[in-house]
Protein backbone atom coordinates (compact mmCIF):
# COMPACT_ATOMS: atom_id res chain seq x y z
CA UNK A 1 0.00 0.00 0.00
CA UNK A 2 1.49 2.97 -0.86
CA UNK A 3 1.53 5.83 1.48
CA UNK A 4 -0.33 8.99 1.51
CA UNK A 5 1.67 11.63 2.07
CA UNK A 6 4.07 10.30 -0.85
CA UNK A 7 1.63 10.46 -3.04
CA UNK A 8 0.67 13.63 -2.17
CA UNK A 9 4.37 14.71 -2.45
CA UNK A 10 4.87 13.01 -6.12
CA UNK A 11 1.52 12.79 -7.63
CA UNK A 12 2.27 13.62 -10.43
CA UNK A 13 5.31 10.80 -10.83
CA UNK A 14 3.04 8.10 -8.98
CA UNK A 15 0.82 9.01 -12.06
CA UNK A 16 3.31 8.74 -14.87
CA UNK A 17 4.36 5.38 -13.29
CA UNK A 18 1.44 3.96 -13.14
CA UNK A 19 0.96 5.22 -17.15
CA UNK A 20 3.80 2.99 -17.49
CA UNK A 21 2.72 0.26 -15.88
CA UNK A 22 -0.73 -0.02 -17.48
CA UNK A 23 -2.91 0.50 -14.85
CA UNK A 24 -6.21 2.61 -15.08
CA UNK A 25 -8.81 1.09 -12.84
CA UNK A 26 -7.85 3.86 -10.05
CA UNK A 27 -7.84 7.43 -9.80
CA UNK A 28 -5.45 9.09 -7.53
CA UNK A 29 -6.79 12.53 -7.50
CA UNK A 30 -9.77 10.63 -5.25
CA UNK A 31 -7.59 9.82 -2.96
CA UNK A 32 -6.02 13.54 -2.73
CA UNK A 33 -9.28 15.08 -2.68
CA UNK A 34 -10.21 12.70 0.02
CA UNK A 35 -7.07 13.70 2.17
CA UNK A 36 -7.61 17.10 2.09
CA UNK A 37 -11.12 16.61 3.08
CA UNK A 38 -9.81 14.88 6.05
CA UNK A 39 -7.07 17.66 7.05
CA UNK A 40 -9.99 20.40 6.79
CA UNK A 41 -12.00 18.31 9.30
CA UNK A 42 -9.54 17.75 11.45
CA UNK A 43 -8.20 20.65 11.79
CA UNK A 44 -12.09 22.33 12.21
CA UNK A 45 -12.23 19.62 15.29
CA UNK A 46 -9.37 21.04 16.64
CA UNK A 47 -10.22 24.28 16.77
CA UNK A 48 -13.27 23.12 18.27
CA UNK A 49 -11.64 21.05 20.74
CA UNK A 50 -9.69 24.03 21.61
CA UNK A 51 -12.40 26.25 22.19
CA UNK A 52 -14.20 23.39 24.40
CA UNK A 53 -11.06 23.23 26.59
CA UNK A 54 -11.27 27.59 26.88
CA UNK A 55 -14.63 27.33 27.88
CA UNK A 56 -14.41 24.79 30.25
CA UNK A 57 -11.82 26.21 32.16
CA UNK A 58 -14.13 29.54 32.00
CA UNK A 59 -16.78 27.20 34.27
CA UNK A 60 -14.52 27.50 37.95
CA UNK A 61 -14.16 31.40 37.51
CA UNK A 62 -18.21 31.77 37.22
CA UNK A 63 -18.88 29.07 40.01
CA UNK A 64 -16.94 31.60 41.99
CA UNK A 65 -18.73 34.25 41.11
CA UNK A 66 -21.78 32.87 41.32
CA UNK A 67 -22.89 33.17 37.95
CA UNK A 68 -25.04 30.89 36.37
CA UNK A 69 -23.30 28.40 34.85
CA UNK A 70 -26.43 26.25 33.50
CA UNK A 71 -26.03 28.31 30.69
CA UNK A 72 -22.55 28.32 29.94
CA UNK A 73 -22.73 23.96 30.51
CA UNK A 74 -25.53 23.90 27.92
CA UNK A 75 -23.24 25.36 24.96
CA UNK A 76 -20.03 23.36 26.20
CA UNK A 77 -22.57 20.34 25.83
CA UNK A 78 -23.51 21.41 22.31
CA UNK A 79 -20.02 21.90 21.63
CA UNK A 80 -19.15 18.41 22.77
CA UNK A 81 -21.85 16.55 20.84
CA UNK A 82 -21.06 18.80 17.38
CA UNK A 83 -17.05 17.24 18.07
CA UNK A 84 -18.46 13.72 18.24
CA UNK A 85 -20.24 14.34 15.20
CA UNK A 86 -16.84 15.57 13.05
CA UNK A 87 -15.29 12.98 14.66
CA UNK A 88 -17.74 10.60 12.87
CA UNK A 89 -16.81 12.25 9.63
CA UNK A 90 -12.81 12.25 10.28
CA UNK A 91 -13.92 8.28 10.21
CA UNK A 92 -16.07 7.99 7.35
CA UNK A 93 -13.27 9.65 5.45
CA UNK A 94 -10.15 7.97 6.55
CA UNK A 95 -12.18 4.55 6.01
CA UNK A 96 -13.06 5.91 2.08
CA UNK A 97 -9.30 6.64 2.24
CA UNK A 98 -8.12 3.02 3.30
CA UNK A 99 -10.22 1.30 0.75
CA UNK A 100 -9.24 3.55 -2.26
CA UNK A 101 -5.19 3.32 -1.43
CA UNK A 102 -5.58 -0.23 -0.74
CA UNK A 103 -6.35 -0.52 -4.42
CA UNK A 104 -3.72 1.34 -5.98
CA UNK A 105 -1.22 -1.02 -7.10
CA UNK A 106 2.86 -0.61 -6.03
CA UNK A 107 4.94 1.87 -7.82
CA UNK A 108 6.97 -0.15 -10.42
CA UNK A 109 10.67 -0.01 -9.94
CA UNK A 110 12.00 2.59 -12.93
CA UNK A 111 14.31 0.24 -14.58
CA UNK A 112 11.40 -2.50 -14.71
CA UNK A 113 10.65 -2.56 -18.96
CA UNK A 114 7.59 -1.24 -19.73
CA UNK A 115 4.84 -4.07 -21.54
CA UNK A 116 1.42 -5.50 -21.06
CA UNK A 117 2.20 -9.40 -21.08
CA UNK A 118 5.13 -11.89 -19.68
CA UNK A 119 6.57 -11.90 -23.61
CA UNK A 120 7.77 -8.27 -22.47
CA UNK A 121 9.45 -8.94 -19.67
CA UNK A 122 13.19 -9.13 -19.74
CA UNK A 123 15.25 -12.70 -19.05
CA UNK A 124 18.18 -11.58 -16.45
CA UNK A 125 18.99 -14.89 -14.82
CA UNK A 126 18.25 -18.27 -16.59
CA UNK A 127 18.22 -20.85 -13.75
CA UNK A 128 18.64 -24.38 -14.34
CA UNK A 129 15.92 -27.03 -14.65
CA UNK A 130 16.98 -28.95 -11.22
CA UNK A 131 19.56 -27.38 -8.63
CA UNK A 132 21.24 -31.44 -9.06
CA UNK A 133 21.75 -30.55 -13.09
CA UNK A 134 25.49 -31.19 -13.87
CA UNK A 135 26.54 -32.83 -10.59
CA UNK A 136 27.57 -36.35 -10.25
CA UNK A 137 25.24 -38.78 -8.63
CA UNK A 138 28.06 -41.22 -7.21
CA UNK A 139 26.66 -43.90 -4.17
CA UNK A 140 27.31 -41.50 -0.72
CA UNK A 141 29.77 -44.34 0.39
CA UNK A 142 32.12 -44.10 -2.61
CA UNK A 143 32.34 -40.30 -2.13
CA UNK A 144 32.87 -41.19 1.66
CA UNK A 145 35.67 -43.85 0.57
CA UNK A 146 36.99 -40.99 -1.71
CA UNK A 147 37.12 -38.61 1.00
CA UNK A 148 38.69 -40.99 3.36
CA UNK A 149 35.81 -40.00 6.14
CA UNK A 150 34.91 -44.27 6.20
CA UNK A 151 36.44 -47.49 5.20
CA UNK A 152 33.40 -49.45 4.10
CA UNK A 153 35.29 -52.95 4.42
CA UNK A 154 36.24 -51.95 8.08
CA UNK A 155 32.62 -51.55 8.72
CA UNK A 156 31.58 -54.18 7.20
CA UNK A 157 34.14 -56.06 9.11
CA UNK A 158 33.28 -54.86 12.52
CA UNK A 159 29.46 -55.39 11.53
CA UNK A 160 29.96 -58.65 11.44
CA UNK A 161 32.50 -59.21 14.21
CA UNK A 162 29.74 -57.59 16.51
CA UNK A 163 27.09 -60.51 15.15
CA UNK A 164 29.34 -63.10 15.71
Amino acid sequence: MLDIKRIRENLEEIKAAMQVRGEKEFDLDIVVELDNRRRELLQEVEVMKNELNVESKKIPQLIKEGANVEEAKAKLKELSDKIKGFDEKVREVEADIEYNLMRIPNVPHPNVPQGTTDEDNVEIIKKRDHPWEGWSREPKTKIYETLRMIGIIRVANIHIFRQS
